[in-house]
């Protein structure tokens, strides 16, 4: 499912494209650690490095807001092989960052009337959910 660094969680799931590279990939897949600035970062971390190499991808707009490695915050990936890396937020390909594992949740609602759930079905697909079953419990 597409999502947003605004809406990440800790622990999911994700995978995405960036600019350029980091620690030498393009495309990533990991587990969100955390979301940081620079001063939170582990030391040795390749983040200067890998600001260089997405940065003369910017956008002209993005060159002047993101002159420096330490003007933006970075996801915490813990990458499938074990590796940690720091991806900064504009490095991203817009459209390529996709949340992996899902979550399934069951909901009880209570004196609900509709025989066909159609009402709700429509509103939790209509943002984004997908709907697996659904049961009538008397």
């Amino acid at each position: 499912m597409y999502t947003t660094p605004d809406t990440l969680r800790l622990n999911d799931v994700i995978r995405l494209n960036v600019l350029s590279t980091v620690s030498h990939r393009a495309n990533l897949r990991g587990r969100v650690l955390g979301r940081v600035t620079v001063h939170a970062m582990r030391p040795g971390n390749t983040a200067a490095t890998d600001h260089a190499n997405n940065y003369r991808l910017f956008s002209e707009e993005d060159r002047a807001r993101y002159a420096t490695y330490d003007s933006y915050e970075y996801i915490m990936l813990e990458l499938d092989d074990g590796l940690q890396v720091y991806v900064g937020l504009p490095w991203i390909v817009p459209g390529s960052l996709y949340l992996e594992d899902s979550r399934r949740v069951n909901i009880v609602l209570k004196d609900f009337r509709d025989p066909t759930h159609d009402r709700v079905r429509n509103i939790l697909m209509e943002n984004g959910y997908s709907i697996e079953s659904t049961t009538d419990f008397n």
